[in-house]
């Protein structure tokens, strides 16, 4: 009940007038131990979200992701006197590097981020603060739990183990917003917010980085959400089952775990390496002049020197689409993706060599002559597996889940009092 009533107080002060909106501001939105966050504080931070993640900004969004805002706003608060009890201080060369990271997760040119704020009309104090409290908590995570985390030799070689038995399986770079449910009593509040989340993704327009860095709840919400690239079997079960369906750039519908709810995007798929033969497919494109005398005589001739014509005259793949309509059989066009080691023998020795968009020359075959053109070329990489990666990746995930439970006992012992 508390939350409806957030969203019905930013809902009044948003469609107020400005001196009603200007009085309501300093109005106090929630006391979090001996410390205040404003209804200023939360308009201001909901205006960043907007501006930055590409959601609507309409009073019905604002009014819908007030409660999580407000939420996260009191998790800050909780995180920086966490801070502030364990003697955490941070550089200005820490926040330089910090705003950099932003830029470049977003490819904005360097500098942009700050000419951003102004131009959108955005308080400089809210997104600095929401970046230097992502620090400060990183630092004291790793204070309070770095020294209790040690992953093991068998840990490490059963996760090895787990990575080589799946080779032969596509690898996926993902990226996730994660909403947890600290309680059993948030269930149901916390499945709305990331149903109207995933809603919103899917309607194009909105950047899952950005909204990522505003709501999600895990440690890689400071880098977009990017959990780079994993095999299935890395992956909580419930999450393995989902990630192969979905397409890239598509968005996953939320899915429940032990934790809390996720959101999936798979930014790329790779497929497996297989053997040495079958490591490239291909996508081709044709035109085929057919021919049914015998090689040297005057049909034959001139097809071949049509064939050549056709090698010097096309430069992409759209060139090579337009002509197999105009000329060729019915053998001509799209070829579609292909294993190279499944083309004939001719056809795959001609094909091996030449780069994207590159005309092959004229290979004769009992079809006649065909020109080939590689539109795309995809090539498995080996996957190198080192000690050194795997710990890092237990560590990563170890560390992320005790953070959640710390965060969790933190809240749970702290005065939290919402007042609007």
């Amino acid at each position: 009940m508390k939350w409806i009533m957030v969203a019905i107080a930013v809902s009044i002060a948003l469609l107020a007038g400005p001196a009603s909106r200007a009085q309501d501001s300093q109005r106090i939105a929630a006391v979090v131990n001996d410390e205040v966050i404003s209804v200023y504080d939360l308009i201001a931070r909901i205006d960043l979200v907007v501006a930055t993640t590409g959601l609507q900004n309409s009073s019905e969004v604002r009014r819908d992701i007030a409660p999580q805002v407000l939420k996260n706003l009191i998790n800050e608060r909780l995180q920086f006197q966490e801070g502030a009890r364990l003697g955490v201080q941070i550089t200005e060369d820490q926040m330089a590097r910090a705003v950099s990271s932003v830029e470049d997760d977003s490819g904005a040119l360097p500098g942009s981020f700050f000419k951003f704020l102004q131009a959108s009309g955005l308080s400089r104090e809210t997104a600095l603060e929401q970046i230097r409290a992502q620090i400060v908590w990183g630092i004291a995570v790793r204070r309070r739990l770095g020294p209790n985390v040690v992953v093991s030799r068998e840990e490490i070689d059963t996760a090895r183990e787990r990575m080589e038995a799946g080779q032969s399986e596509p690898i996926f770079r993902i990226a996730e917003i994660f909403l947890g449910v600290p309680n059993q009593s948030d269930e149901q509040a916390v499945a709305a917010d990331a149903r109207q989340l995933a809603t919103q993704l899917k309607t194009g327009g909105v950047d899952f980085g950005a909204v990522a860095r505003q709501f999600s709840h895990n440690a890689t919400a400071a880098v977009g959400g990017d959990l780079g690239w994993v095999q299935v079997g890395q992956l909580a079960p419930e999450i393995a089952r989902v990630v192969p369906n979905i397409l890239p750039g598509n968005i996953s519908e939320p899915i429940r775990s032990v934790e809390g709810f996720h959101i999936i995007t798979v930014l790329e798929r790779q497929e497996p390496r297989a053997t040495a033969a079958g490591d490239v497919s291909v996508e081709l494109v044709q035109v085929v002049l057919p021919v049914t005398d015998e090689p040297g005589s005057m049909h034959d001739n001139e097809q071949r020197a049509l064939a050549e014509e056709v090698g010097r005259t096309v430069r992409t793949c759209a060139d090579m689409r337009e002509l197999s309509r105009v000329v060729g059989n019915e053998l001509s066009g799209d070829l579609g993706t292909m294993k190279l080691d499944e083309l004939p023998t001719p056809i795959r020795l001609t094909v091996a060599g030449l780069a994207v968009d590159q005309p092959s020359a004229p290979v004769r075959t009992i079809n006649g002559y065909h020109v080939l053109m590689v539109c795309a070329r995809r090539e498995a990489v080996d996957r190198v597996i080192d000690d050194e990666t795997i710990r890092r990746d237990l560590v990563a995930r170890r560390l992320g889940l005790l953070a959640r439970r710390y965060l969790r006992d933190l809240r749970t012992a702290s005065f939290i009092e919402v007042r609007v």
